[in-house]
């Protein structure tokens, strides 16, 4: 498995995350979108990577 952090300006998804000053994310190849990620999520979001189980709580869906 290959990991990547990038940062970016803005991935146009403030009308789907939830309140809160946490991050959105996307992790691909998969397109799972996370929103409100805050540092005390970082364990699960790493755990979810290595298992494949997305962290529900923090997804987002972007077509809505």
């Amino acid at each position: 498995m290959h990991t990547r952090i990038q940062t970016c300006n803005c991935l146009d998804l403030c009308k789907h995350c939830k309140k809160g000053s946490g991050a959105a994310l996307i992790v691909y190849p998969e397109g799972i979108y996370y929103g409100d990620a805050r540092p005390k999520d970082a364990e699960r979001l790493v755990q979810s990577l290595a298992t494949g189980h997305p962290v529900t709580d923090l997804l987002l869906d972007p077509e809505k």
